[in-house]
């Protein structure tokens, strides 16, 4: 099976993800196509990823872990939505960078999202570069937090 490309312009581009290790990329999407597209983004950018189908699954099977880099969800998923998983990781006192993506750019979910204090809000399709940058930007502020508050 070909794994579809995310990006558009099909453009070379090299993004190192700056930090002094590599994140975990979750990925959380019920498009299976789509969740590996980005791991191979992710992997060839030199980060790990692991995927989950629905904001269930990434809690069930993070539930005894740290959730530690930055999680990119659909909002439109499989029992609860994108919005609700978000939800469940800061009740849970996560502060992990959450970024939506979504195929439905309906402005009062865009709001919604950003009144969560989402780190990005991405319309699919999406190019790889504005992804990978869009992870790096959330990753830094996230780091730079942490060490302020250190």
């Amino acid at each position: 099976m070909t794994v579809p490309s995310l990006d558009l312009d099909q453009a070379p581009f090299a993004i190192a993800i700056s930090v002094k290790y590599k994140p975990m990329v979750y990925i959380v999407d019920p498009d299976n196509a789509h969740c590996n597209a980005i791991a191979s983004l992710f992997d060839r950018l030199g980060s790990r990823s692991i995927i989950f189908h629905s904001g269930e699954d990434l809690l069930e099977q993070m539930a005894h872990q740290r959730i530690d880099g930055c999680v990119l969800s659909e909002i439109n998923l499989p029992g609860m939505s994108g919005l609700e998983l978000l939800d469940e990781l800061r009740a849970q006192n996560a502060s992990v960078p959450f970024i939506i993506l979504t195929a439905d750019p309906e402005v009062k979910l865009a709001v919604a999202a950003f009144h969560q204090n989402v780190s990005g809000y991405l319309i699919k399709p999406v190019a790889e570069r504005e992804l990978a940058k869009s992870v790096e930007r959330a990753l830094k502020i996230s780091n730079a937090e942490e060490s302020s508050m250190h």
